[in-house]
């Protein structure tokens, strides 16, 4: 995927929104019909099935072969990216419904990196002169 605006797949969103946004998502675009075969190393699709399986050559194969259409590797992709973030997703959601608790949090990592900051801070203008 480029890095235009909305060209994402929003892993913490719900579900229904990641299907949708990986069922629109473009593939082989000399792929015209389902029974033509597919170039997975052009396809975004493929190309991201890599990342969520092992199998992924077992997908590739299907589409140089017509065996399987862009629209069945999106269906799989789109459920291994809903498996894959289950867990980071209801943490998400978790901490977006206690704005308290990620202050907190914040808060407490500003604390605990302050020191580490401040000393590479001088160790910087030292060695700029600026000290």
């Amino acid at each position: 995927m480029s890095k235009s605006v909305g060209n994402t797949i929003d892993i913490l969103g719900p579900e229904d929104l990641i299907r949708r946004e990986v069922m629109s998502m473009v593939t082989d675009t000399k792929r015209i019909l389902r029974t033509d075969p597919g170039r997975p190393e052009v396809c975004n699709v493929c190309q991201l099935q890599r990342f969520f399986g092992e199998d992924y050559e077992e997908l590739w194969d299907g589409e140089r072969t017509a065996r399987t259409g862009c629209v069945d590797n999106k269906r799989v992709l789109a459920d291994r990216i809903v498996r894959r973030y289950a867990g980071p997703r209801e943490r998400y959601r978790e901490l977006m419904a206690d704005p308290g608790r990620v202050d907190e949090i914040l808060a407490a990592g500003a604390e605990r990196i302050r020191p580490i900051a401040e000393a590479t801070m001088a160790e910087v203008r030292e060695k700029m002169g600026l000290r």
